[in-house]
């Protein structure tokens, strides 16, 4: 009896999801399995900066086919990378993407330029970013702004067509159970 209590629990507590596409690379590889918590952004606790996310629903806008596949299976999960929060202003430049006013660390506007930031942190260079306010978005309650690993897939917050609502979030990946080889911790 104690273990099926214990087996419901868990089951209410985390899932295993398969990862489809590599807009997470190198850190989540298509056909990576991984166990989200998904309890973890119920009530008023917000994700932190750098928490990877899994979505219920692609990021693909009407009409645009998204890189990890579509419709109601496993397959319309989107995995990115939390780089704003409720508040935050995001700001979306030539040399850089910025967070209320400062450059987070490696991440590009676009593909063309940039590695993938494992935390979205910001910049240590203190110094406020230089320009006008025409490009920049307020991330709205219960909204986040999200990005990809791989800065060649731009189909996350940077796309003004995609709607990152937390409340489309599935949970917070936490740990990789295959491949054997990247076993553990998702950070």
């Amino acid at each position: 009896m104690l273990a099926i209590v214990a087996a419901i629990i868990v089951f209410i507590l985390v899932a295993p999801v398969r990862v489809h596409g590599d807009n997470m690379s190198p850190l989540l590889n298509d056909g990576d399995v991984v166990i989200i918590a998904k309890r973890d952004y119920y009530d008023a606790r917000l994700p932190q900066y750098g928490d990877v996310l899994c979505f219920k629903r692609s990021f693909a806008p009407e009409g645009a086919q998204a890189g990890s596949g579509g419709g109601s299976d496993e397959r319309s999960y989107r995995f990115a990378r939390v780089a704003g929060l409720p508040g935050d202003r995001m700001d979306i430049r030539p040399d850089g993407i910025y967070r209320n006013g400062e450059k987070l660390n490696g991440l590009a506007a676009s593909g063309d330029a940039g590695e993938a930031a494992p935390k979205g942190e910001a910049a240590s260079t203190g110094a406020p970013a230089q320009g006008d306010d025409s490009g920049i978005r307020k991330v709205g309650a219960g909204e986040v702004f999200v990005l990809n690993d791989d800065p060649r897939d731009a189909l996350d917050s940077r796309d003004d067509r995609v709607d990152t609502l937390l409340s489309d979030a599935r949970g917070r990946v936490v740990f990789r159970v295959w491949p054997f080889d990247g076993f553990g911790m998702v950070r």
